[in-house]
């Protein structure tokens, strides 16, 4: 069908040549090329056998081909983004434990991207393991990260899909391009309870992103650019092609039609 999951389930398994913007380690020079690297996370350093030692102050620790989410050290406290090693964050952990659990989430079973999904974009990725700055879940005023995913369709941003105050309320809204609510969910059906804000107002910030957002996905047809709406600067988090693999449901379902007829229409 001529949908936007139509689109993405009919592309991602011949998508070979987009390694280098979902590798989300050389994604970063791309990111900077294009925008600047007041908006690009920064990389604290590369992991080794070589080098286990632990940076000093805060970061986060991932992979830059799985979808397992992070450690996170932050305040003296260790935590799971995903839960997948440590179920409870860890106040005062000693340079030990630390390593330990970053040895156990380089050994855990990896939750392979290609393997899980299919999107040959991730088939040849070379795994590495790093350290990058650590983006806040809240800002200097107390009020939520928010991440703004931005659905970019021949250059324009489309609609925004955000996720609110992951760590509280944790609810998620589509807006369209000038951040005006729209009546639509785009999830599985067990996420379908997160769709039920009643009031949200988007960032300052949001035209600002959305100019980010279309400056780093001039050349695709169609990619979603996530930014957190950090302080003192917006840090975009990461390019992707195929949301939720192309699985996640519309409802109701015209912007998914509306879509597919944009993409079909500029072949």
């Amino acid at each position: 069908s001529k949908t936007l999951n139509g689109y993405i389930l009919r592309t991602k398994s011949s998508s070979h040549d987009l390694d280098k913007y979902v590798n989300k380690l050389s994604a970063k020079d791309f990111i900077n090329k294009k925008i600047g690297q007041d908006y690009v996370i920064k990389t604290i350093k590369i992991h080794s056998v070589h080098d286990k030692n632990v940076p000093n102050g805060s970061w986060a620790f991932k992979s830059n081909n799985d979808f397992a989410g992070a450690l996170l050290y932050f305040n003296d406290t260790l935590s799971d983004a995903k839960k997948v090693i440590i179920k409870d964050p860890i106040r005062n952990p000693s340079e030990e434990q630390i390593k330990h659990y970053l040895d156990k989430f380089i050994k855990r079973k990896p939750l392979d991207p290609f393997r899980i999904t299919r999107e040959a974009c991730y088939k040849n990725i070379q795994k590495k393991f790093f350290f990058e700055e650590l983006i806040p879940n809240y800002k200097f005023d107390k009020s939520p990260v928010n991440e703004y995913k931005f659905h970019v369709v021949n250059g324009k941003v489309n609609f925004i899909y955000i996720t609110v105050d992951r760590l509280g309320i944790n609810k998620r809204i589509i807006v369209d391009g000038k951040g005006k609510p729209l009546n639509v969910s785009w999830c599985k059906k067990n996420d379908m309870h997160k769709f039920s804000l009643s009031n949200f107002t988007v960032s300052n910030n949001l035209i600002k992103m959305s100019d980010i957002a279309e400056k780093i996905a001039s050349e695709f047809k169609y990619a979603r650019i996530d930014i957190y709406d950090s302080d003192p600067s917006p840090k975009v988090g990461e390019i992707t092609f195929y949301h939720e693999s192309g699985l996640a449901r519309f409802s109701p379902d015209a912007l998914d039609y509306k879509i597919g007829k944009l993409l079909e229409r500029h072949k």
